[in-house]
């Protein structure tokens, strides 16, 4: 089996991971947006990878001008925004490279974003990514496999 065989296997409500890295639970995060599960229910993970991959099949429904930010919806509505680094809006988008256009469909395990972590942490930012399920209130069971994570690894299920 092939690395990317990994992401073939899932279905609609099954994320997998988009990077390598320690994945914790949303509420760990450092920023109370995100910690607070304001914005939605999820995982953010420490990573040096340089480059992010979608968890899901889906459509790509909004990329932030900043580069920093994207959405994508799942086939059964599932919202999610991967959010890198924290405050990262304020770099205007110097340390993203966007792969991916709106209302492009992507599959699991289709490049994102290539992002120079060192370069948000040199600036000063957290480099946490969060992947959040902005309509969580829609999922009340929502299960997350953390820890140390490898590309396309089953991370989250949303019931």
């Amino acid at each position: 089996m092939g690395l990317f065989d990994k992401f073939k296997k899932t279905s609609s409500s099954e994320l997998t991971a988009p990077c390598n890295g320690n994945y914790i639970d949303i509420t760990d995060t450092n920023d109370e947006m995100f910690s607070s599960k304001m914005l939605g229910d999820g995982i953010g993970i420490i990573t040096s990878d340089s480059e992010l991959y979608s968890p899901v099949d889906g459509e790509v429904t909004m990329i932030f001008p900043t580069k920093h930010a994207l959405g994508i919806k799942t086939s059964n509505n599932i919202d999610i925004l991967l959010h890198i680094g924290i405050n990262t809006v304020e770099l205007d988008g110097e340390p993203f490279e966007v792969h991916v256009k709106q209302n492009q469909k992507v599959q699991a395990g289709d490049l994102l974003v290539d992002v120079d972590f060192k370069k948000i942490e040199e600036k000063g930012y957290d480099a946490t990514l969060m992947v959040v399920i902005t309509n969580s209130d829609d999922y009340p069971d929502i299960e997350k496999n953390l820890g140390e994570k490898v590309l396309g690894e089953k991370v989250m299920k949303v019931n």
